[in-house]
């Protein structure tokens, strides 16, 4: 069963990094790329989990939780980052977690403890060197892992959203290119898969897109092309999001 995305959206939950957030973009909620790309999105009620420097295992936990928590029907909405990014949760274990469970805790509880860690020059060096602890932690950036767990990810929560009603659509938000042997044995069949679960892939990525529309990011003097798009961008980008559903078979 495909899921129309033509009708107004009941609520919209993002999630991201600081590219989907508005502060970072300049620019307010109203204009962010989620707002235009399903007509009658600009009235909907938002909640954003977007947060900098988030990273994308995180954001399909954080989606997974308000798909199974959220009674009436949501569109949830993520805008990838760096895939470069692991996951962390900071809070002590076992006995020693501060967090405690009550009837009205959120997971907006558990987000200051959701953290993520970013390769170094340290853990990136060359191998040549010699093994240390922080050349075994490269196995963990592999493109072959990250890209195959992202499809994997995107399979699962499109599977699980439409049995609960809700309905999922996967951006890109910084990627260029592809990044991974699109014909290794691991990726390819969750690859192929996940393009017909409402994820739009990094050659439509906003920083794609508006690069070749000529848009600049607002911060461009600082990160040039890599920086953050303000409200043009953001339209533009949403609007382009907005035609590929249209035109794609399996929207209807």
């Amino acid at each position: 069963m495909c899921i129309k995305y033509y009708s107004m959206a009941r609520k919209i939950i993002v999630y991201g990094d600081s590219f989907s957030t508005p502060e970072q973009c300049d620019t307010t909620c109203d204009n962010m790329w989620y707002r235009h790309v399903v007509e009658g999105n600009g009235e909907a009620m938002v909640l954003n989990r977007a947060r900098p420097g988030n990273n994308s295992r995180h954001m399909f936990l954080e989606a997974t939780h308000d798909c199974l928590t959220h009674k009436d029907p949501v569109d949830l909405m993520i805008g990838l980052g760096p895939l470069q990014r692991l996951p962390k949760y900071t809070d002590g274990w076992y006995d020693h977690e501060s967090m405690r469970h009550t009837p009205e805790t959120t997971l907006a509880e558990c987000t200051p403890y959701l953290a993520s860690h970013t390769p170094n020059e340290l853990e990136l060096s060359n191998r040549a060197r010699g093994r240390t602890m922080a050349d075994a932690l490269m196995e963990m950036y592999h493109p072959t892992l990250l890209w195959a767990n992202l499809y994997k990810d995107v399979i699962g929560l499109h599977t699980l959203a439409q049995g609960r009603g809700h309905r999922l659509l996967v951006v890109n938000m910084h990627h260029t290119e592809f990044e991974h042997n699109r014909h290794h044995t691991l990726t390819r069949p969750l690859e192929l898969e996940a393009a017909q679960c409402h994820y739009i892939d990094q050659t439509h990525s906003c920083h794609a897109v508006c690069k070749r529309a000529g848009i600049l990011p607002w911060d461009h003097a600082q990160f040039d092309e890599w920086g953050h798009h303000s409200a043009e961008g953001q339209r533009h980008f949403g609007l382009h999001v907005r035609a590929l559903l249209a035109e794609s078979t399996t929207w209807n």
